[in-house]
């Protein structure tokens, strides 16, 4: 279908003036494989981030695959662990759990801020003590950190981020990411920030930073500070499990030109969110989003409605008018074929399952016409 409002407009922000960089960043590039500008990326994604070390990856998928690969080359997590898990969340956030040997266990959501619910996360605990927590932080809105954390230091739970949602976005002054023993971010194409393809980790931890190194470029030690290239094959020796997860210097170079528009796309993201909401506003159909986070940046706004006739008639409604929309997120994860085929069981998610049937998103991104907004505006005076 011919799109009036795609989900995603443009292949990044400020496009053309991007294009102009990237085209003569090309001509007089002599290596294009990880390089130079994969360091210098790395620095200012750390230095945006507010953390100590950033590991720039292929994409968020190779960097959720890296981290977890990571955290068991380290032996913090093993064989046959449980690792609680967002329900709504994305695919390649749950396969490497099981790719890698231990079992995901699924989190229902809070209905209000689709965020992993504390409550439902509490009792599961009884049920399974999982000894990890891969937290997805939403369409950039977030739990109640701070009771969160608490949880996971009282219990000693690794907690780590999924954070690919919500670059740039904050609970309490301190960014999303930044809670646990690390966060991942996606950079594709419709997400906050797009090198068309590509995704990071983000961590304090120093053991960690040089394993996410490794487990990145095949195992080898190469990157790693203490490298020292004394005997011939030094540089061809391979001490851990790994990939080739390698980002390259075309990925990054967009990366950084990205980066200097970032506090610009936004918070013009922001606005257009904020806009929305106001038009949502005492609308009886509809769940009211309930934002816990003071500074946030989405990439889509989503809507849940309380009827699933309701919510079909407003699919159609949107597709007729020509909306790109999407289901949120993946729907109910524990419903998706891959994990029916590895983990059949049946868990109790009936607020994820509301979500899952009567919900979807549309883009909201900074290139928006006046024209496109007022098509959605429209929309969603609509909605009863």
């Amino acid at each position: 279908m011919n799109y009036l409002v795609p989900l995603v407009k443009e292949s990044f922000y400020k496009e053309k003036t991007t294009k102009r960089k990237l085209i003569n960043f090309i001509k007089n590039c002599d290596k294009f494989s990880m390089g130079e500008q994969t360091k210098q990326f790395e620095k200012s994604l750390a230095e945006f981030q507010n953390t100590k070390y950033c590991v720039y990856f292929s994409s968020g998928s190779a960097a959720n695959l890296g981290l977890i690969q990571s955290l068991k080359n380290l032996g913090l997590l093993k064989n046959g662990d449980k690792v609680a898990i967002s329900s709504l969340t994305w695919a390649t956030n749950v396969m490497p759990i099981i790719q890698l040997g231990m079992i995901p266990v699924p989190i229902d959501i809070d209905i209000e801020t689709l965020n992993i619910s504390l409550e439902d996360l509490y009792s599961k605990y009884e049920m399974f003590g999982f000894k990890s927590i891969f937290l997805t932080n939403v369409l950039s809105f977030s739990c109640d950190m701070k009771k969160l954390t608490d949880f996971c230091d009282k219990n000693s739970i690794l907690l780590i981020e999924d954070n690919c949602e919500s670059m740039g976005s904050e609970f309490e002054g301190q960014k999303l990411g930044n809670f646990g023993k690390a966060g991942t971010m996606s950079f594709f194409v419709g997400h906050q920030m797009s090198t068309i393809e590509g995704g990071c980790v983000v961590t304090e931890d120093e053991d960690l930073y040089e394993m996410l190194k490794k487990v990145r470029a095949h195992g080898w030690s190469r990157d790693s500070k203490d490298f020292s290239n004394t005997h011939f094959y030094s540089r061809f020796t391979f001490h851990d499990l790994a990939y080739n997860l390698r980002p390259g210097e075309i990925n990054a170079f967009i990366g950084l030109s990205q980066l200097e528009f970032i506090n610009q796309n936004l918070n013009k993201r922001k606005a257009l969110h904020k806009k929305f909401q106001k038009q949502l506003r005492n609308k009886k159909s509809t769940y009211p989003l309930k934002i816990l986070n003071n500074n946030y940046a989405p990439f889509a706004f989503t809507l849940i409605f309380k009827e699933k006739e309701k919510a079909d008639y407003y699919l159609r409604l949107f597709h007729e008018n020509r909306v790109e929309v999407r289901p949120v997120i993946s729907g109910n994860i524990a419903k998706q074929p891959f994990f029916q085929k590895y983990h059949p069981e049946n868990y109790l998610l009936p607020n994820c399952e509301i979500v899952h049937n009567q919900g979807f998103y549309f883009g909201v991104n900074p290139n928006l016409s006046k024209h496109e907004i007022e098509i959605l505006s429209k929309l969603l005076n609509q909605i009863e």
